[in-house]
């Protein structure tokens, strides 16, 4: 087993302890209430950073009454989507699960810093893999989920909170953070076929008002549109200069993003972008005074032109 699934299965193990004592303790409560706290505490632990116990509030839920899954689909589909969320934002801001420290210089996975605690290594890819975990358990359960009414036996089902979110919308945000943490993975294979299906990701316009209706966290942008830069099929037509124009403009947009979320898009993304574009056989990409991409420089002095506007301009023989 790897280290990440251990980590991983180290701090499910704990949500169920916290679940069965919770339980125990409130067994003759209703258990969408139940549910209900679970998730409140989830949500309220995630507003205040707290994201080690928003995780395990979130995983407490769909620890406990397992037989009983069926009943509380829409709760359990909120508290993955909890988890997903909790864990990304560890990953970016403070690790809590842990992996076993490297014996020699390098090994490990290198995605994202590591920081070490004791005989062990607090590892990002471990939330990653978490993260990516829940969200397609939530994808699972959201056809289920959506059918259910907000209040069942007289007792609302979710937190003031989550109601704001519509289950439409969150699904939306659940895919696209399945999508971007895939391709932080490196699982190309899965990034193309999602993409595949959501023709609007292979447009930089639609693309962003995409992500401003999910609402996605801003941390997770760049990684999006570095996985339609590396995934859009029209990117493969090196000779059209619309096509290549819109893999460029994914590209510089993922730059550009990245310069303000440094931790959300790993150097060799940034590297493989800039190859592309200084190495392109056909094309150079220029700002209106007729300058060309710097790959120090997100727009010219000049002109004031971002990247994200430079155009592509056929290179003479």
């Amino acid at each position: 087993m790897s280290r990440n699934a251990i980590a991983l299965r180290h701090s499910i193990c704990l949500a169920v302890a916290l679940a069965l004592s919770l339980i125990g303790a409130c067994a003759s409560s209703n258990p969408y209430v139940v549910n209900r706290e679970y998730l409140d505490k989830s949500y309220s632990a995630l507003e205040k950073g707290d994201f080690k116990a928003a995780a395990q509030s979130g995983e407490a839920l769909l620890a406990g009454r397992a037989e009983q899954a069926s009943e509380f689909q829409l709760q359990r589909y909120y508290a993955a989507f909890l988890c997903s969320r909790a864990h990304v934002q560890a990953a970016l801001r403070g690790p809590f699960l842990t992996e076993a420290a490297p014996s020699g210089a390098g090994g490990g996975i290198a995605i994202g810093p590591s920081v070490q605690t004791g005989g062990a290594v607090a590892s990002p890819t471990s939330h990653w893999v978490a993260a990516s975990y829940y969200a397609g358990f939530a994808r699972d359960l959201y056809a289920a989920a959506a059918k259910e009414p907000l209040q069942k036996e007289a007792e609302e089902l979710l937190p003031a909170g989550l109601k704001k979110m519509p289950i439409d919308t969150t699904q939306l945000n659940l895919d696209l953070t399945r999508l971007a943490l895939l391709r932080r993975l490196g699982l190309e294979v899965e990034c193309s076929a999602i993409l595949r299906q959501s023709p609007d990701m292979l447009d930089v316009g639609k693309c962003t008002g995409t992500l401003k209706r999910a609402e996605l966290s801003a941390e997770l942008w760049p990684l999006v549109f570095f996985a339609c830069f590396v995934h859009n099929p029209v990117g493969q037509l090196p000779t059209d200069f619309k096509n290549q124009a819109i893999t460029y403009k994914f590209g510089a947009q993922a730059l550009v993003l990245a310069a303000e979320s440094p931790k959300a898009l790993p150097a060799e993304c940034r590297s493989e972008i800039i190859r592309w574009v200084e190495e392109n056989p056909n094309f150079e990409f220029q700002c209106d005074c007729k300058k060309n991409f710097q790959a120090t420089s997100l727009g010219c002095a000049e002109c004031g032109k971002s990247i994200v506007d430079y155009k592509p301009v056929s290179k003479k023989p």
